[in-house]
């Protein structure tokens, strides 16, 4: 995450052989065209969602530039898991706290920076709302009923994702509830 201009992060991008090369920018809003040309960036995200007396919500963001809501993410550092990863992001982006849900729930990719960011989504059970935290002035943060989620969230997001994690959040938050009124804990996802 970017907290500040001229921050230096060390993206850490697999060129063709393997081996890893570190690039640093200064800040996202930087122009970066061209510097990671022909380069995969992993990355990882959440699916923020918290069950509700009567429907799954799910938190988003807005993105620092163009105020689009989106799902909290960035790149996955050298030396990190992608777990790691979007449990740091769902902080300092958005400031909450949780759990992960199971594995990866699903892959998508899209253009950036001149090259492709491939990124895992891991859907999230947020266990708290921190009142402060480092992107703050940054950032929106809003919860949204996942119903209303295809027309708000970014378009470079699939459609067809959004509707697969939906189904899951519905699903895990059923189980969830179920549990919950049998006294039965909930199954592993």
């Amino acid at each position: 995450a970017f907290t500040h201009k001229w921050r230096n992060i060390r993206n850490h991008l697999l060129n063709k052989t393997g081996i890893f090369t570190i690039v640093q920018v200064r800040d996202k809003s930087a122009d970066t065209s061209g510097v990671l040309s022909g380069r995969i960036v992993p990355q990882a995200a959440v699916f923020p969602i918290h069950p509700g007396e009567e429907y799954v919500s799910v938190l988003l963001i807005t993105s620092i530039k163009r105020k689009r809501w989106i799902l909290p993410k960035g790149v996955v550092e050298k030396n990190h898991k992608p777990e790691q990863t979007a449990l740091l992001e769902a902080y300092e982006e958005a400031g909450f706290r949780g759990n992960l849900i199971g594995s990866v729930e699903d892959v998508y990719t899209y253009r950036k920076w001149g090259g492709v960011c491939r990124v895992e989504v891991f859907l999230m059970e947020v266990i708290k709302l921190e009142d402060e935290w480092p992107e703050k002035a940054l950032r929106q943060r809003k919860w949204i009923p996942l119903e209303d989620l295809e027309g708000l969230i970014d378009a470079r997001i699939p459609r067809n994702l959004i509707r697969r994690l939906k189904l899951r959040a519905e699903r895990w938050s059923s189980e969830r509830i179920l549990s919950e009124k049998t006294g039965n804990p909930l199954p592993e996802a």
